[in-house]
């Protein structure tokens, strides 16, 4: 009879390595990026944007931002940080989270958002299938 497979020992034996990449949900019409692989809560910011937070000292370990599909066409009408091809758009993750503030300003929100660029690398971009 074969030996039952230790999952737990062999993850604790070999981790998975954690990258940070940043995933686009057509379903969701959002972008999630995750900056560490820890417990978090979701801390809802406005109409646009969720931040994760750490449970233990609620720093920030990623966020979603939604409604991707609108702020592309506004960047695409107005030639701003988008790479446009035949089959998909690549957007400009830093230039995504600057402009949404300012679309519909919350000014007690601007401070998450300023917050956020810090955390995103340069030039993280996410691509995205045309509709």
């Amino acid at each position: 009879m074969a030996d039952k497979l230790n999952v737990d020992a062999i993850l604790k034996a070999h981790p998975p390595r954690f990258e940070s990449h940043p995933f686009y949900s057509p379903e969701g019409d959002c972008v999630k990026l995750y900056f560490e692989n820890v417990d978090f809560f979701a801390d809802r910011v406005d109409c646009w944007l969720t931040v994760y937070k750490a449970f233990d000292d609620k720093r920030v370990v990623g966020f979603k931002l939604k409604n991707i599909q609108t702020l592309v066409s506004a960047f695409d009408e107005l030639g701003l940080n988008v790479r446009v091809s035949k089959d998909s758009w690549e957007i400009d993750l830093r230039a995504a989270i600057s402009y949404c503030p300012w679309v519909w300003t919350t000014p007690a929100n601007t401070q998450v958002y300023r917050d956020l660029l810090s955390q995103v690398r340069p030039h993280e971009t996410v691509a995205l299938q045309r509709a």
